[in-house]
């Protein structure tokens, strides 16, 4: 249930969105579509669309971003006995492996030299929806309807439930290789014209 009301929220967004952008702006429109608007729109417009962009931007960065910390962390740091991470998650009590302040410092290590490959890098925009393409895309629309088909929750389901889950599944991997090769696309043909620091 949580799955499908979260779908029925996402997916009309992203088709919203999109479907307007492009009426609007057609193929000439910018990797960040607020440049475009700005000629358009009041600046409180502008300032809550910023703001809703921070929101899902922080909560992005909870759900996919965490995977990486946890990575660097097991790269960075040695592995505990798995006996006694087993006890402390049998406790209730998982304490830190490290300490709060290497946590931090790797961390901010991380989101900085992130900053500045966004603030540096001219095909950032393309780089993200390449990203988006080949990362975010198959994670959020592509792996939970795969895992449910072949959970037995889809055996007790409808079959035309299972059916459908498969086309979206095709649908929106589709959707993000021609996503991936439109970014890959605009990163080639646009080269010539990149420098560093610049948009």
């Amino acid at each position: 249930k949580g799955l499908c009301f979260s779908y029925a929220i996402i997916v009309p967004c992203y088709l919203i969105s999109s479907i307007m952008g492009y009426s609007a702006f057609g193929s000439s429109v910018s990797g960040v579509v607020y440049d475009d608007m700005k000629p358009f729109v009041s600046l409180g417009f502008l300032y809550a669309a910023h703001s809703f962009l921070v929101l899902n931007t922080l909560a992005l960065g909870a759900i996919y971003i965490q995977a990486c910390f946890t990575l660097i962390e097991d790269m960075i740091f040695s592995r505990e006995d798995e006996n006694d991470i087993n006890d402390r998650h049998r406790e209730g009590m998982v304490l830190s492996r490290q300490g709060f302040g290497v946590k931090l410092l790797s961390r901010f290590i991380f989101v900085a030299v992130c900053t500045f490959a966004a603030v540096a890098l001219p095909f950032f925009c393309e780089l993200g929806a390449l990203a988006g393409a080949v990362g975010v895309v198959p994670l959020t629309f592509v792996y939970p309807l795969v895992f449910w088909n072949i959970s037995s929750l889809s055996k007790q389901a409808p079959k035309w439930r299972t059916h459908l889950n498969w086309f979206l599944i095709v649908l929106f991997s589709l959707g993000g290789i021609g996503s991936a090769i439109g970014s890959l696309y605009g990163i080639v043909q646009n080269a010539e014209n990149y420098r560093f620091f610049k948009k």
